[in-house]
C-alpha cells in the first residue's frame, strides 16, 4: 500500500487490473461437470496436476474408477457408516457390500431411506407450508450427485416447469427415482 501512495492516481487502476483469464480448455470443461467441493482426481491419487496430466496410466486408472462407480460407492458406504456408527466397522462394510451384491437388479437408493427423503423435504420446508419451489428439488438432486447437469430438466419433467411448487410425496417420488437411477446403474453395481 505504501507504493500506491507514490503512484499517481490515474495509474492505480492500470496497476491492479487482473490479467484476462486464460482460454477454457477441455480439461477445464471436464472439471466443470464435477460436483463442487469434491477433490480433483490428481488430489485423490496423491500426485501433482502436472504428473496426472502427463501420465496416461493415471488417467486410465481414474477413468476406470469413474466408469465402475467406485467414488459413488465409497461415498454411499461412508455416509451409511456415519449415520449408523457400527461397532464392528469391517463386518458392517462387508454386510453392506454383500447386500448390494445380493440386491443386484433391484432398485436401490444407496445409503438413503424413505425417512431420509422425508427429513430432507422437512428441512427445506422450514416454514411448514407443505410445498417447495421446484428449484429447491433440483438443488437437492445436485447436492446428492444425481442427474448430474440435468437436475432442472428432471424436475421440470416431473412437475411441468421450474415455476411449480412440489409437495412432499412428489419430492420423494422425484428424488427416489433419481437416487435409484444413480445407485442401481450397472456402472455403480460394478457391471460396466
Amino acid at each position: 500500500w505504501a507504493q500506491v501512495g507514490r503512484v499517481p492516481r490515474r495509474c492505480v487502476w492500470r496497476r491492479f487490473v487482473a490479467p484476462p483469464p486464460p482460454p477454457i480448455t477441455s480439461d477445464d470443461m471436464a472439471c466443470a461437470s464435477r460436483m463442487p467441493g469434491l477433490p480433483e482426481p490428481y488430489e485423490v491419487m496423491g500426485v501433482s496436476k502436472e504428473e496426472y496430466d502427463s501420465s496416461a496410466s493415471l488417467q486410465e486408472a481414474h477413468a476406470y474408477l469413474e466408469a465402475c462407480g467406485v467414488p459413488r460407492l465409497m461415498e454411499s458406504l461412508l455416509a451409511r457408516v456415519v449415520l449408523d456408527k457400527p461397532q464392528d466397522l469391517r463386518q458392517y462394510l462387508v454386510q453392506r457390500l454383500q447386500e448390494m451384491q445380493d440386491g443386484g437388479g433391484s432398485p436401490s437408493m444407496g445409503c438413503f431411506t424413505e425417512e431420509d427423503l422425508s427429513t430432507m423435504f422437512d428441512m427445506w420446508d422450514a416454514l411448514k407450508v407443505g410445498a417447495l419451489p421446484a428449484p429447491k428439488v433440483a438443488e437437492s438432486l445436485r447436492a446428492l450427485g444425481c442427474s448430474r447437469g440435468k437436475e432442472d430438466d428432471v424436475v421440470a419433467g416431473f412437475v411441468g416447469s421450474l415455476d411449480a411448487s412440489v409437495d412432499k410425496p412428489t419430492f420423494i417420488k422425484i428424488v427416489r427415482a433419481q437416487l435409484e437411477a444413480c445407485f442401481s446403474s450397472p456402472a455403480f453395481q460394478g457391471k460396466a
